[in-house]
């Protein structure tokens, strides 16, 4: 689950700026120019990349287009826990430069992006607590321990899994409501990991 969402437009003087991002975070300074380079340091320009500074993991999407008889170049990014693919996130930017590429001089480009922002973040979300799948996990694991005779383990693993659901199901509620930031990402893997452990 992405920890921000950056666009960065050209200026033919100051270099890439930031024209947006959600939520607010801290970034390197030169961490704007070093993607920019890395998509345009070679012809033709490399439009979706993975890229990895120090400890920034960033999938990045780069866009170039006429407007007015100049040449507009935008970058869309994505940063990332260290643990994620960023290649699993082109998909997300392609999503996200269709939205807002047409939107980027607009007085409302902020909330326009966090709400696609929070958008594919509960989609996301969704995708990965499907209660259908861990019910049936579930049912599984819990009728293999009856039919070994424990009993006591499999009334454990129901009362485990009840509690980890609830937990998990508050950190959904908070990234559907856009209360979100990394430690709310970082409990939610911790929650989902320990919940997962209940099936073995």
């Amino acid at each position: 689950m992405p920890r921000a969402l950056i666009i960065l437009d050209w200026d033919r003087i100051k270099g890439p700026v930031i024209r947006a991002k959600y939520p607010e975070i801290e970034i390197d300074e030169d961490l704007p120019m070093k993607i920019f380079m890395a998509h345009t340091a070679q012809e033709p320009v490399e439009t979706q990349l993975a890229l990895q500074f120090g400890s920034a993991n960033i999938a990045s999407r780069f866009t170039q287009f006429k407007e007015k008889g100049t040449m507009r170049r935008l970058l869309f990014i994505l940063l990332l826990n260290t643990e994620e693919n960023p290649k699993d996130f082109f998909a997300a930017l392609v999503d996200f430069e269709k939205n807002l590429k047409m939107e980027i001089d607009a007085t409302y480009l902020t909330e326009l992006m966090k709400n696609l922002y929070i958008k594919n973040t509960s989609t996301q979300i969704s995708e990965i607590f499907d209660t259908e799948e861990l019910s049936q996990k579930l049912i599984k694991r819990s009728k293999t321990l009856l039919d070994e005779g424990e009993m006591q383990k499999a009334q454990m693993l129901i009362s485990k899994a009840r509690n980890r659901f609830c937990s998990l199901s508050h950190i959904t509620e908070r990234c559907f409501k856009g209360i979100y930031s990394g430690n709310h990402y970082n409990t939610f893997i911790t929650d989902w990991s320990l919940f997962i452990l209940t099936f073995k």
